[in-house]
């Protein structure tokens, strides 16, 4: 795994692609804080796995669809779920009040 400064990476672009795409993982560092990581893309789900195991999707569930619940109960969201537990008032997107107004053009709000 190859470290570089964010500064390298900006200077070095290029040839940090073809680190990665040899199979090198290069992390981004800023102020010895790690922000990215540049790695591969291969065609094959178990290449990327090789690469590296957090960038591989799972074989059974491309990334084209959503996942299926895996476990007894579990389920994505329902349409209405929420039904009665949100309140809009009828003038949400009516005018502001004058005072209201007045206080974000002073720079209060």
């Amino acid at each position: 795994m190859k470290h570089v400064t964010l500064a390298e990476a900006r200077a070095d672009l290029a040839a940090l692609i073809e680190a990665a795409h040899a199979g090198d993982e290069v992390v981004i560092e800023d102020h010895g804080k790690p922000l990215a990581r540049l790695v591969a893309i291969a065609a094959d789900p178990k290449d990327i796995a090789a690469v590296s195991a957090t960038a591989a999707p799972e074989p059974d569930s491309p990334s084209d669809r959503p996942a299926e619940p895996d476990t007894v109960g579990q389920k994505g969201a329902e349409i209405g779920f929420m039904s009665g537990a949100v309140w809009i008032a009828d003038d949400f997107d009516g005018p502001l009040p004058d005072e209201i107004l007045r206080l974000i053009e002073e720079g209060e709000l």
